[in-house]
């Protein structure tokens, strides 16, 4: 559900905890599983494959863990964990709008059933319109703009860098939107969920920070 500058958001939030992830390779494979969409919203197949998804959400979180073990030593552990870190974003932020009170809170007050998933993803772009100016959002893109891609979980790295492109350009053309639903405080609940993850799950490598 998230898109691109909000899971960058959490991977930078991520980065000022832990500063050896503070890397060009952390933040591209932070965006490298919707890089499937370079060309066109894919279809359900290929949109499950590249988020290892699954329908139940504790059997998701496990298919993408069981991805990092599979994968740990085919690719740097920056790269494979901002490709991890985007899943578990996917994941935490499904948790919180099914599971955890937003779609009843939303349905309450601003948006009917039907259209409350069209809402809460409007209101994510919001808040990504809120960081454009941010310095956090500057350094990330520069460190995008000097990154490299490397095929993983049957992603090419042509698709990634052109993914890459596509979405400085299509933040480059955007403007500045004052949050409203969808707050900092609302992703950094979801970052912290993400944290806990990654560290009962041994998935954040903590030597030499």
């Amino acid at each position: 559900m998230p898109s691109s500058l909000f899971h960058l958001n959490v991977s930078k939030k991520i980065a000022e905890k832990y500063s050896k992830y503070d890397t060009p390779n952390f933040y591209i494979g932070t965006i490298a599983p919707d890089a499937i969409h370079v060309n066109g919203f894919a279809e359900k197949s290929i949109r499950w494959s590249a988020h290892k998804r699954a329908k139940d959400l504790e059997e998701w979180k496990l298919n993408i863990i069981h991805f990092y073990e599979e994968e740990k030593n085919n690719f740097s552990q920056d790269y494979l964990l901002g490709y991890i870190v985007h899943v578990l974003t996917d994941i935490v932020v499904d948790q919180m709008f099914y599971k955890e009170g937003i779609y009843e809170n939303i349905i309450k007050s601003r948006a009917n059933e039907n259209e409350a998933s069209k809402f809460f993803k409007n209101q994510i772009q919001v808040y990504e319109n809120s960081q454009l100016n941010e310095e956090w959002w500057k350094d990330v893109k520069n460190k995008l703009n000097s990154a490299q891609a490397y095929e993983i979980n049957n992603i090419h790295e042509k698709e990634i860098i052109g993914w890459k492109e596509k979405i400085l350009k299509d933040y480059e053309m955007a403007q500045f939107e004052k949050y409203d639903y969808v707050t900092p405080k609302m992703l950094d609940e979801c970052l912290n969920k993400v944290i806990v993850i990654l560290k009962e799950n041994g998935l954040l490598n903590l030597e030499n920070l």
